[in-house]
Formats: C-alpha cells, sequence, structure tokens
C-alpha cells in the first residue's frame, strides 16, 4: 500500500476508534440512567442493552473503515488486502480490550459482576463474526478494485493502438494525396476498419 494512503487510513482508524467508544459510552450512560429510573438497572434487560451496544459498536467500526477504504481510492497491489485487513484486525483488538474494560465496570455497577464470564463468550463470538463479515466485505471490495484496474489498463491499450492507427491512416492519406497513386485507398479502408475494433471494445467494456 502506498506509504500516505496507509498512514491516512491508519490515523482514520483510530479516529473512528475514538469516536465509537465515545458513543458507546454515551448510550451506555443514557441506558443506565433510564433503567435505573424505573428500577430496572440491575435487570438482564440492561446487559442485553449493553452488550447490543457493543456489538453495534464493533459493526460499524468495520462498516466505518471500508467506507473511508472506498473514498481513499487505493491503487491495486497483491497485497493490498491483507495490509487493510491487519490495519482492521488490530485496530479491533485495541476497540476489544476497550470495550470489555467497560463491559466489565459496567457489570460491577450494576452489581451483576458475578455474570461477565457467562456473557463474555456470546460478546467474543459477535467480535468473531463481524471480523469475518468484514473479511468477506474486504474481499469483494479488492476483487473489484483488481478488475476497474485491469480493465483501466485494457482501456489505456485500446485507446494507445487507436491512436496509433490513426496516425498510421493519416500519414497514409498524405502519401495518397502526395504521390497521387499506388493501392493506397485499400490499405486506409483497411486500417480505418481495423482503428474501429478498439472502439468497439471499449464501448462494449464500458457496458460491464
Amino acid at each position: 500500500m502506498q506509504q500516505d494512503i496507509k498512514h491516512n487510513l491508519n490515523n482514520k482508524i483510530d479516529i473512528i476508534s475514538k469516536k465509537l467508544l465515545s458513543v458507546l459510552d454515551h448510550e451506555i450512560e443514557a441506558m443506565m440512567t433510564k433503567h435505573a429510573s424505573i428500577g430496572l438497572l440491575k435487570s438482564g434487560a440492561t446487559i442485553q442493552e449493553i452488550m447490543d451496544f457493543i456489538a453495534e459498536g464493533n459493526s460499524n467500526l468495520y462498516k466505518e473503515i471500508l467506507i473511508h477504504l472506498t473514498n481513499l481510492k487505493p491503487k491495486f497491489h497483491s497485497n493490498l488486502e491483507t495490509e487493510v485487513f491487519n490495519l482492521a484486525k488490530l485496530a479491533q483488538i485495541n476497540f476489544k480490550e476497550k470495550v470489555l474494560i467497560r463491559l466489565q465496570n459496567k457489570m460491577k455497577i450494576i452489581q451483576q459482576d458475578n455474570l461477565y464470564a457467562r456473557i463474555l463468550p456470546d460478546v467474543e463470538d459477535s467480535m468473531q463474526n463481524d471480523l469475518e463479515g468484514f473479511k468477506s466485505s474486504l474481499n469483494t471490495k479488492i476483487l473489484n478494485l483488481k478488475k476497474n484496474s485491469t480493465i483501466s489498463l485494457a482501456k489505456k491499450c485500446l485507446i494507445g493502438f487507436h491512436v496509433l492507427a490513426m496516425l498510421i491512416v493519416a500519414y497514409i492519406t498524405f502519401r495518397w494525396w502526395h504521390e497521387g497513386e499506388g493501392a493506397y485507398k485499400a490499405v486506409i479502408l483497411g486500417l480505418t476498419a481495423l482503428a474501429s475494433i478498439p472502439i468497439t471494445i471499449l464501448k462494449i467494456l464500458e457496458k460491464k
């Protein structure tokens, strides 16, 4: 990955993580305040909502990474998918560490810390599923990027061939006009027909 793009993506991931943790803190505090006011603070509903907020934050981490990657428009190369995945996985590990500290603290506050070990596998399974989903989405995005990169190169070659053929046609036309004789007409018609082939192929590629 280009170093400037990698640096930009890494910084953006850090910003995204901090924002999502802030949102998570706000949502949990608001929910716990509400539940405390109606006598549900120590209930299973409180635990479930905390878990839901965590799952949503973890899922959004991957979604926003993919969105920013799209906006960066990186050039395709063979290691791009691995590099992006490693950055995202590291971000998720750090996010998970901070989230689990929050979860454990909240379980103590609602005096249900004895249930932490029981709900931890569910939280981790949800995070793992998000990671697998991200891996699949990233793979699709990289494959599309590879396809577009290949088509772009093909278009450049076709345009180059078309321009070269037309230049040859122009040169032969000039010779024909200058000399006034020779089998130039057939050559010009043949080259003109040949030069039209790349244009036809380009139109087909643009429809894909």
